[in-house]
C-alpha cells in the first residue's frame, strides 16, 4: 500500500496525518494539498491539488516567554478581513516581508497591524496596496512574499521600526542562537492564539541533519534554514507563520513550516532571507 501524506497550508499551523504522525505548516485558507506517495521502487511521487477549508487556526510560540515592549518594533500582524493570520516584518517605510503561504487569493482582504504587543488591540493599521509572492513558491520552497502598505510607516520609535536585512547568501552557522517571535499557539494541543507577543530562542540546526529529520515530510533546500532543540520543547507554531526569526538585529528567516510544534528531532523550518536578499532588492528597491 502506498504511504500518503496530505499537507495542508493554513493560516497558522495545520494538522495533517501521515502514518499517525501530526505535522504543521503555516497558513492559508485557500489551501494547497501536496500528496506524497511511495511506489514499489520506494521513489517519492508528488501530486498537487488545491481546495478551500474553514480556517480559524494559526501558528504560535512553544516554550517561550512574553516579548517586552521595544524589543521587536518590526513585528506586525498580517490580517485577513481584520483577523490575525500571520506575522510580518517591517523592512522599510512601505514594505514588509512575510511567507508566501500567508497570502490569500484575494489580496483585498489583507491589512497590517503594527506597534502593539497584543494583536487584538489597536496599534497602527495599514491598508495593503501591493503583494509580491515569489513566483517559484510551491507550497514549501521559496516561501517568501513582500507586502506593500499604502501609507508610509512612521519609523524610528521604540514601538515601530524596521529590521535590517542580511547580505546576499548569508547563512547562519549551526549552533547560532536565533530569536523567533509571534502570536501563535503556546501549546499545540490547545488551539488558541496568544493574546500577547511571545519570544523564544532556538539554535540553528545543520541543514543535512534537518533534512534527515524531516525526510518524511519534505525536502529541506538551500533556501531554508532550520532551528530548534534536538529534545524539542521550543519552537514556532501555528499563528507564527510569516513572522521573523532574527540574529544580531537582522532578519535571517521567515517562519515557514514544520512537523507539529516543538517535537523532539523535528526542528522548525524558515525561509532563509540571505538566499532571497537580491530578490527582495530587485522587487522592492529595499
Amino acid at each position: 500500500m502506498p504511504i500518503i501524506l496530505s499537507i495542508i497550508h493554513q493560516f497558522n499551523c495545520s494538522t495533517i496525518n501521515t502514518n499517525n504522525k501530526n505535522n504543521h505548516v503555516a497558513n492559508t485558507t485557500i489551501i494547497t494539498i501536496i500528496n506524497l506517495s511511495n511506489n514499489n521502487n520506494n521513489n517519492t511521487i508528488y501530486t498537487n491539488t488545491t481546495t478551500t477549508v474553514p480556517n480559524n487556526k494559526g501558528p504560535l510560540i512553544i516554550g517561550g516567554t512574553e516579548a517586552q515592549a521595544g524589543d521587536n518594533p518590526h513585528q506586525c500582524s498580517l490580517r485577513w478581513d481584520g483577523q490575525h493570520k500571520c506575522g510580518a516584518s517591517i523592512i522599510s517605510a512601505n514594505w514588509l516581508l512575510t511567507a508566501a503561504h500567508c497570502i490569500p487569493g484575494d489580496h483585498d482582504i489583507l491589512s497590517v497591524r503594527c506597534a502593539t504587543l497584543f494583536y487584538g488591540e489597536p496599534g497602527l493599521d495599514f491598508k495593503v496596496s501591493q503583494v509580491i509572492e515569489h513566483d517559484q513558491f510551491d507550497g514549501f520552497d521559496y516561501d517568501i512574499a513582500l507586502v506593500k502598505v499604502s501609507d508610509d510607516i512612521p519609523l524610528g520609535t521604540p514601538d515601530l521600526d524596521k529590521i535590517g536585512l542580511p547580505d546576499q547568501d548569508m547563512d547562519p552557522d549551526p549552533g547560532t542562537v536565533l530569536t523567533v517571535t509571534g502570536w501563535g499557539y503556546r501549546d499545540y494541543k490547545v488551539e488558541v492564539l496568544s493574546d500577547r507577543l511571545m519570544t523564544v530562542d532556538v539554535p540553528v540546526v545543520d541543514r543535512q541533519v534537518c533534512a534527515d529529520d524531516l525526510l518524511d515530510i519534505h525536502e529541506v533546500t538551500d533556501r531554508m534554514l532550520c532551528a530548534g532543540y534536538d529534545e524539542g520543547g521550543r519552537d514556532a507554531c501555528q499563528g507564527d507563520s510569516g513572522g521573523p526569526i532574527k540574529h544580531d538585529g537582522l532578519l535571517v528567516g521567515v517562519v515557514s513550516w514544520g512537523k507539529d510544534c516543538g517535537l523532539p528531532h523535528y526542528p522548525g523550518v524558515y525561509a532563509r532571507v540571505g538566499y532571497f536578499r537580491d530578490w527582495i532588492r530587485d522587487k522592492s528597491g529595499v
